[in-house]
């Protein structure tokens, strides 16, 4: 992660190659910017604007009550691409799943080779709702490669998944990571033509993951995605805070 400072100010990026890969331009993601004043907010992103080279595509979530910062953003070309929602399950403990949705699927938490081209194929054509497939000016067709391009980089990474088959066929999965006890969704989904599964997949996941002592499962959603945002309110997780995702698209 890189750092930009002026004054009291500052600005943190990083590269993302994997988008650029995807999206053929040079990417970058700025993970937080901490600012004093609207003009200290100014000259982090002209000083940050300078580290690009050529065309370039630039991504970061900031909170949707920060006036000044959207004011600020919008003069520099900046537009919103996605509302987001970060939402939070806890006292896990207490939940009985199965009075919710059905929770004795046989799910794994290993993949082998022949799952992987599936999870991608499922990734590629199941999702809608995201920073990228919810941008008018991106090509919906990258940004659906990039969510399959994403499943190589998450077993790279070696994060932990569920998955469900039938019949040796994929229908769901589930990325995460779990540590003190917290689990981050991070990516999940169903095959298409199988949405009724994901509740009883789902279901079955926190039942399991009750049983190794997770206290609490944080994710962040599209606002748009109200069929998820009603399947996740219906398990009782609660919304913490939004966010709007900030976009800019530089042609040089």
């Amino acid at each position: 992660m890189e750092t930009i400072t002026i004054n009291d100010s500052h600005l943190n990026y990083r590269y993302t190659p994997w988008d650029a890969k995807s999206f053929g331009m040079d990417t970058r993601e700025i993970m937080d910017v901490a600012y004093q004043n609207a003009e200290d907010l100014n000259r982090l992103l002209v000083e940050f604007e300078k580290t690009l080279e050529g065309d370039a595509l630039v991504y970061f979530r900031q909170d949707s009550n920060d006036q000044v910062a959207k004011k600020v953003l919008f003069e520099n070309g900046y537009y919103i691409a996605e509302a987001s929602l970060q939402i939070k399950l806890t006292k896990i403990k207490k939940i009985d799943f199965s009075k919710i949705y059905r929770n004795d699927l046989e799910i794994d938490d290993q993949i082998n080779e022949e799952d992987i081209e599936q999870l991608q194929d499922i990734a590629y054509h199941s999702f809608n709702y995201s920073r990228f497939h919810e941008d008018p000016f991106l090509d919906i067709e990258k940004s659906r490669a990039r969510y399959a391009n994403w499943i190589l980089d998450l077993i790279e990474q070696g994060k932990k998944v569920y998955v469900y088959r039938q019949n040796d066929e994929v229908i769901s999965f589930q990325f995460y990571t779990l540590e003190d006890n917290k689990v981050d969704l991070i990516l999940g989904g169903s095959k298409e033509g199988y949405g009724m599964m994901t509740l009883y997949f789902f279901s079955t996941l926190m039942t399991d993951l009750q049983s190794k002592g997770v206290r609490r499962m944080d994710t962040m959603i599209s606002a748009s995605n109200l069929g998820i945002l009603n399947t996740y309110i219906s398990f009782g997780y609660t919304v913490q805070k939004s966010f709007f995702d900030y976009h800019k698209i530089l042609a040089r």
